[in-house]
């Protein structure tokens, strides 16, 4: 499911590890149940489509959230392109107060963080957690039940960028840049 295609979609739909360890956990369940989520194969070029998928969830919602959430979804889907090297699935769920969304995928290793400030932090890779860190109201990681992958997530406020409305038709920018 590619090039702007999506579909709300269940954990039963994935065919993945993490997919049926989230259904088997009550707790991570019903709140999965809450989302729209989206499947991935975990290609290089799946980042642009998690950027493009998460734009198109938040429209209507304040710029700055979709734009902030974007960056941050951009972020985790490129590490597990990287370091998970097989499928994932992308979840955003709107709670009364925040957004929550969350990369998911099939291999339980701890994401890494490189400590800041070192001379490597200036290399064009390694700063994902790092804008985590600084843009996102919370943000963490667990291991799914029975060890069967793990989800990397963030939350931001629903207020977190009071102003216009993505797909105003005065936004000037016209969404994250691909």
């Amino acid at each position: 499911m590619h090039g702007g295609q999506h579909r709300r979609e269940t954990a039963d739909s994935f065919g993945m590890d993490c997919s049926a360890a989230i259904r088997a956990d009550p707790r991570l369940s019903k709140l999965f149940d809450a989302g729209v989520h989206h499947h991935f194969d975990g290609r290089v070029e799946d980042v642009r489509e998690a950027r493009q998928f998460t734009r198109s969830e938040l429209a209507g919602m304040p710029l700055d959230l979709v734009h902030t959430a974007t960056l941050l979804t951009s972020e985790l889907v490129t590490n597990a392109v990287l370091h998970a090297a097989g499928p994932l699935v992308v979840s955003i769920i709107r709670l009364p107060d925040r957004l929550l969304v969350a990369v998911s995928d099939d291999d339980a290793g701890a994401p890494l963080s490189r400590p800041a400030p070192d001379a490597e932090m200036l290399a064009e890779s390694g700063r994902g957690f790092q804008v985590i860190a600084a843009e996102a109201d919370d943000f963490g990681w667990q291991v799914l039940p029975d060890g069967l992958g793990k989800s990397v997530w963030f939350a931001l406020r629903l207020d977190h960028g009071r102003g216009r409305a993505a797909g105003d038709a005065d936004d000037e920018h016209g969404g994250a840049e691909d």
